[in-house]
């Protein structure tokens, strides 16, 4: 039996992840679909819910807030991220999380894979942050928070043909093996992606979108994430909505 590409989110248990509290996470993208370089998950705080500082070892990581709002601190730098909005986290760098004014719920990815590893999910500052570093918090060159507008915005603004815009990517904050894309399409638009050597995963955040890869065909709803293994092509297209997608691709570095 072929396993689905497609998973509803609603479907996926829930988890307590390692340095959390009052959080509960679902694992959408992970090894059962096929995925070795890619993992992605839906977490929901409470408005007392927050990731403690701690760091990954050799993992990049990056979040985008579906709801709410969230109070980051990565490698120095501190926002207050609000609904379509993202951040990087650099492998090895420390970074906290807590819920702003309310609960909130976040998309994170991870490449490669964490799957609450101890050995890659350490509580405190990393080596690069202790205070008797000379200088202090070693900082990371680029600006770590994408400030895009929120989707329903995005789609406004899109009225006769697609978009497709960076949100995470190498050349705005130096995210070389994780980078996060916003794609747009008008209602009755296709779109072809081409086949690439990385993982990526679509998640749709407004909208309907009819969807096919390797042999697989869904009607994707809000909520809904799709794997896409490497060197797969797939095909999309809204009906007489515009629909609102975000796009992973994991490609680490050596």
């Amino acid at each position: 039996m072929t396993t689905s590409l497609f998973v509803e989110t609603s479907n996926v248990a829930g988890y307590s992840p390692a340095n959390h509290s009052d959080t509960v996470n679902r694992r959408l993208i992970h090894a059962g679909l096929g995925a070795q370089t890619l993992e992605l998950l839906l977490g929901v705080a409470q408005a007392s819910g927050s990731a403690h500082e701690h760091y990954h070892p050799g993992i990049d990581q990056l979040c985008y807030v579906l709801d709410g709002e969230a109070l980051v601190s990565i490698a120095g730098q501190r926002a207050v991220l609000m609904r379509g909005q993202a951040c990087y986290f650099p492998r090895g760098r420390s970074h906290s999380v807590q819920a702003h004014g309310g609960g909130v719920s976040m998309l994170v990815a991870y490449t490669p894979p964490y799957f609450e590893r101890k050995d890659v999910g350490i509580p405190g500052p990393d080596p690069l942050s202790e205070p008797d570093r000379p200088g202090g918090i070693a900082p990371w060159p680029r600006p770590l928070f994408s400030k895009a507008p929120p989707p329903q915005a995005a789609g406004s603004l899109a009225a006769r043909s697609g978009s497709f815009r960076a949100l995470v990517d190498a050349e705005s904050m130096h995210a070389d093996a994780l980078t996060l894309h916003e794609l747009t399409l008008p209602a009755s638009t296709e779109a072809s992606f081409e086949a690439v050597e990385s993982e990526r995963a679509l998640y749709l955040l407004a909208g309907t979108l009819s969807m096919a890869l390797a042999g697989q065909d869904a009607r994707m709803r809000p909520g809904m994430v799709c794997y896409v293994p490497p060197g797969v092509a797939f095909r999309l297209g809204s009906d007489t909505t515009p629909a609102h997608a975000l796009v992973y691709e994991a490609n680490p570095a050596p």
